[in-house]
């Protein structure tokens, strides 16, 4: 299994999703997911652009204004989707391997640029981590400073 979590500072621009198609392709990737896409929802043109003519499950967290949005995609030749969730600040899905039965969560998180929310933000993440009983990869942006 290959994964990205990739923040791709928009994907308005039609030369952008060109570019970012053709290097999820080269890698064969199984699980993307793409953090301050900037959009607040995916035509089905663009969605096939980036699935490369494989079979994925997709979901998104729109962005507001110009600022997150999230796009989480599944390869389904590879996974079976148990269950997706959408936070304010995040996608997540928990999945199961086809091969060998191994389920987990994947959770693909933007976190707040603004101080005001980042606490919301983190009791989210802490919410939904501690209520999950399966193995589980966070990874994103979590625009945070941890120590300075």
């Amino acid at each position: 299994m290959q994964y990205i979590i990739w923040n791709v500072r928009g994907l308005n621009d039609p030369k952008k999703v060109k570019r970012v198609s053709e290097l999820l392709r080269v890698h064969h990737l199984d699980v993307i997911a793409l953090s301050e896409t900037k959009k607040v929802d995916f035509s089905s043109s663009c969605l096939e652009a980036l699935a490369n003519f494989r079979d994925f499950a997709w979901k998104h967290l729109p962005a507001v204004g110009t600022a997150g949005g999230i796009l989480l995609r599944i390869n389904l030749d590879i996974f079976d989707v148990i269950r997706w969730d959408i936070g304010n600040f995040f996608v997540s899905c928990e999945i199961k391997n086809k091969n060998d039965g191994f389920a987990w969560k994947f959770v693909a998180i933007y976190g707040p640029a603004y101080d005001e929310l980042k606490q919301q933000f983190i009791d989210e993440l802490t919410s939904l981590c501690s209520s999950c009983s399966l193995p589980i990869l966070v990874g994103g942006d979590f625009n945070l400073i941890r120590q300075a």
